[in-house]
């Protein structure tokens, strides 16, 4: 109950951003990827954009203590510091918040007009703070042959507990934002938008949600929901998931002897 909590005001704190978004016809061709850590107060204010652009992502986590992302991190961009993104849509690579979501704006925000997250790292530092070093420390894990995929919106109480565990177990996961969605009619685009926008230009077709696609996919919507391809594994609730992320990919004797097996064939 606690950890529900904190996560509530931590989402008070930071006026709920990360809730909304305008549902886009189509996603980049590519994935992006964040290197990221959860409780890093210059992490979200790009994960609460990403979530308003409603951009899919591949989260590389990076929890303190930890090796595997890190040197991944470390070998792309050349050094350990988060966030950093990398769009291999245009084979651009960005360290510093604030640089991100200038970039973010300029090649995909087709709705420039609208408000979005103006970055407020005092107000997400005091978030990190109730909720103490969860999402920032390394808890010993196996990797998963595949990321592992989670619909979740920023602001989402619950979705916070999921990611935060996420990170701490350095579990890579492609992130479907799903925040609140609206659908906006066709407009004219506004000329000082960046030609190499990968065709996210406001359109007549009707997007297709994530909340719908989620409905589609499992029949009801409902966030947060994890999806595991390594074993066709799916779950809703922050306890299940926390559980099945201990049991599968926590470091122990039996997972590492079936993760060895596994490994040598």
């Amino acid at each position: 109950m606690m950890r529900h909590i904190t996560s509530l005001i931590a989402s008070t704190l930071r006026g709920w951003k990360g809730s909304h978004a305008t549902a886009r016809t189509n996603q980049p061709d590519k994935l992006l990827e964040l290197y990221d850590m959860e409780g890093c107060p210059f992490c979200r204010p790009v994960r609460e954009y990403l979530t308003e652009l409603d951009l899919d992502v591949l989260i590389h986590p990076c929890p303190k203590k930890s090796t595997r992302n890190r040197e991944k991190l470390s070998a792309l961009g050349g050094k350990k510091q988060m966030p950093y993104l990398y769009d291999p849509n245009t084979d651009t690579g960005l360290y510093e918040m604030q640089d991100i979501i200038v970039y973010l704006k300029n090649q995909y925000d087709t709705l420039p007009q609208q408000k979005k997250t103006e970055p407020n790292v005092i107000t997400s530092t005091l978030a990190s703070m109730t909720r103490a070093m969860s999402g920032i420390l390394y808890r010993p894990s196996l990797p998963a042959d595949k990321p592992l995929e989670l619909f979740s919106y920023e602001a989402n109480v619950k979705s916070r507990i999921v990611r935060e565990r996420l990170t701490e177990m350095e579990i890579s996961y492609v992130l479907r934002n799903s925040g609140k969605t609206q659908i906006v009619k066709s407009e004219p685009i506004d000329s000082n938008l960046s030609s190499n926008a990968h065709n996210q230009k406001p359109s007549s077709v009707t997007p297709l949600s994530k909340r719908q696609e989620l409905h589609q996919r499992t029949g009801k919507i409902q966030i947060p929901y994890l999806y595991d391809p390594n074993s066709d594994k799916g779950l809703f609730e922050p306890k299940d998931i926390i559980h099945y992320l201990k049991c599968t990919y926590g470091k122990t004797p039996e997972n590492i002897r079936i993760h060895k097996e596994a490994v040598n064939g």
